[in-house]
Formats: C-alpha cells, structure tokens, sequence
C-alpha cells in the first residue's frame, strides 16, 4: 500500500515511507514467529510465557480461575482469561478493576495456542490445583 501510496501525487511522500516501513516491519516479525512461536510453560512455581518481545511470569498463587473469553462482541476466536488474587503485585495491579470491566477478565494469554481454549483453560486450572501450596 505504501508503494501504492507513492505512485498517488496527492499523497505526503513522508506517509506513504513511513507506511512501508512500518509495515513492512511486520515482515519479519511474522517470519519470526513463525518460527519461534510463544511458549507457556507449566511448573510447580507457576506459569511462565515467553513471546518475541517479553516474558511474563505468574505464579500459581497469583492467578486463578482460567477461562476461554472474547475480548469484545464481535471477536470469533477465543482467548485465554484469568483472574488475579490478592497476592499479585505485578505490573497493572491497579487497573484490574478496570480491565475486568473492559473485558471480563483481569489477565489474558492471549490466543493461538495448540490446544483448544477450554481443553487449555482446564490444563492451567488443573495444574494450579495440584501445584498450588
């Protein structure tokens, strides 16, 4: 679109560059992840997700209560939901009100994984309840 984009003498010269390269960032980020997609791993400490950019780590007293959600009304594919308990201090702690009204749940994994929303939901919840001390 951005090459389109320069070819139109009416379009900025600087919106149609900044189009290219924008997305053409996502070329490379998409063969990346393609081949390195995220990883969750499961432990006796708790739940650790690795993707491109951050790795996010919770331990099984921090979350609870995993299930399959939508985050809006027209979004088809499932995600990933959860809830905080008490003892999470990590990062957006004070927005979990918000969130939670927002999208009905307080943290998310997002989608995309190999196994089903509800048969991954019932895997995090398991693993919680036999790990949690």
């Amino acid at each position: 679109i951005g090459v389109w984009m320069l070819k139109d003498p009416r379009t900025s010269p600087w919106i149609s560059y900044l189009a290219i390269v924008f997305f053409g960032l996502g070329i490379p980020i998409f063969g990346y992840r393609f081949i390195k997609p995220d990883v969750l791993t499961l432990a006796p400490e708790g739940i650790v997700w690795r993707s491109i950019f951050r790795t996010a780590r919770w331990r099984w007293d921090e979350v609870k209560g995993f299930r399959p959600y939508a985050p809006t009304g027209k979004t088809v594919t499932k995600h990933i939901g959860f809830d905080f308990t008490e003892a999470y201090r990590g990062q957006g702690a004070g927005l979990r009100g918000a969130t939670r009204a927002l999208t009905g749940v307080e943290g998310s994994l997002g989608t995309g994984w190999e196994l089903k929303p509800a048969d991954l939901c019932d895997l995090l919840n398991q693993a919680r309840a036999r790990w949690l001390h």
